[in-house]
């Protein structure tokens, strides 16, 4: 797989589907949520890591297409991006230069801007994570600064403090936000588990603020209780969702609020599942029940999912909704399809649509240019929104990722800080940058 070309995703972002929770949560009112989702190149033979190294996007105008943004991009052996150069309509020009750990995760991310090419960069942000040692995907520490008149400045920073149990079992995840020079607890996570090693009980508390007394206290949130599980690792750090991969819910008693809700799933083989949720609305005097549909259409994380409820009195249904979400996604995780529809039986309606076109290498199969096109709810038609070409690629497992090294320009110095230094030190390492070309090396 070859990491994602972030330029792809600067206007348009894939959705990740959500759990049988949130859409109860959302029920009588279409879901807006979006998410950010990689963009990835893969190789159509065996043993090749096809990268583009440039990218170019533009943007409809309403009668053509206007180009926005250049990538000139490098990976490392594992098509990880190690550095890309951005440069907008006016010519102005950003850096990202990142690593990655043994596990394909972001480690550093160190942002420059410049004026124009040719031109010298200055700090703009700088990032750097940890991750727990067991979940290897859930980060543990975001450290995230700005450049600001002349020195790092605190910025997106917060930690997932992670306690286990002798077991191994997740007890505790908490997250606390860098604030006022501190990292301040504001969500916890917590578990307790039977006899059995299992979790029997998940809770969510939120940190808030009461006014009237000026103190701070811990809300709870969601609740699930009375757990029987599908399977379960113990590895517990979120209950956003808790009916896909290692933690899987059989059966649960939901808590929100002051409402109690009884949800069971059944698994299929393909990684495909189907909840029920029950539960009586007091505030409507109404007996509610939904059922999720989540199945998997391919191996490209492309899946439908169907959310019907039935609302009851007395018990007799007298009204039901359907919310039915398709998301399709090309082997290279570009969108072909994300489209939500409503219908009560009797009316139905189109409520988003987005829809992708891909035009592929005729030899290796990658792709060459991809189109989005949105519905508009005044035209009833399809417009243009976005486009992305994709060129000069290279086999990154092989090693040859240079973009347009320039041999003739002035060779540059930057610590790993990324500030410039004019004369090196021996026995340091620094970042070498010449024209587009940048590597970390040891002074001697």
């Amino acid at each position: 797989m070859c990491a994602a070309l972030s330029g792809a995703w600067g206007e348009i972002s894939a959705r990740t589907p959500e759990s049988p929770v949130k859409h109860i949560k959302k029920s009588r009112k279409a879901s807006a949520g979006v998410d950010v989702k990689q963009l990835a190149g893969r190789a159509a033979e065996a043993g090749a890591l096809w990268c583009a190294t440039t990218e170019k996007t533009y943007g409809w105008d309403g009668s053509r297409w206007v180009q926005d943004e250049t990538y000139k991009v490098q990976y490392d052996a594992k098509g990880n991006v190690s550095m890309q150069n951005i440069i907008d309509a006016d010519g102005f020009v950003s850096r990202e230069t990142m690593t990655w750990n043994e596990n394909g995760m972001l480690a550093t991310r160190m942002s420059q801007v410049a004026e124009s090419e040719g031109a010298d960069f200055e700090n703009s942000g700088r990032l750097s994570r940890t991750y727990d040692e067991r979940v290897t995907s859930f980060i543990t520490f975001n450290d995230q600064d700005i450049w600001f008149e002349g020195a790092w400045a605190p910025s997106n920073s917060y930690r997932h403090n992670i306690t286990r149990d002798a077991a191994g079992n997740i007890t505790l995840m908490e997250r606390a936000v860098y604030f006022g020079g501190i990292y301040d607890p504001t969500f916890r996570l917590t578990m307790t588990y039977g006899t059995d090693g299992k979790a029997t009980r998940i809770e969510e508390s939120n940190l808030k603020y009461d006014y009237s007394t000026q103190n701070y206290y811990w809300e709870p949130g969601m609740i699930f209780s009375n757990i029987v599980w599908e399977n379960t690792d113990g590895q517990i750090v979120s209950d956003e969702d808790l009916f896909t991969g290692a933690n899987r819910i059989k059966s649960a008693t939901m808590t929100d609020g002051d409402t109690e809700m009884n949800v069971t799933a059944e698994y299929a083989s393909d990684g495909g599942y189907t909840a029920h949720v029950t539960y009586y609305d007091a505030e409507e005097e109404e007996d509610v029940a939904s059922v999720v549909t989540y199945t998997p259409l391919d191996g490209n994380g492309s899946v439908r999912i169907v959310t019907t409820t039935d609302y009851s009195v007395g018990g007799d249904v007298y009204y039901t909704e359907s919310y039915t979400e398709v998301y399709r996604y090309d082997a290279f995780g570009l969108i072909l399809l994300e489209e939500e529809q409503f219908s009560d039986g009797t009316y139905a309606e189109l409520l988003d649509r987005i829809q992708g076109t891909v035009e592929y290498d005729a030899t290796h199969g990658y792709p060459t240019r991809w189109t989005l096109q949105q519905y508009d709810y005044d035209t009833e038609e399809m417009n243009n929104i976005f486009r992305a070409e994709y060129s000069d690629y290279v086999d990154a497992s092989a090693g040859i990722t240079d973009i347009e090294a320039d041999t003739d320009a002035p060779v540059e110095y930057y610590n790993l800080q990324g500030v410039r230094v004019s004369r090196p030190e021996a026995g340091s390492v620094y970042i070498r940058r010449q024209g587009t070309t940048a590597v970390k090396v040891m002074v001697k």
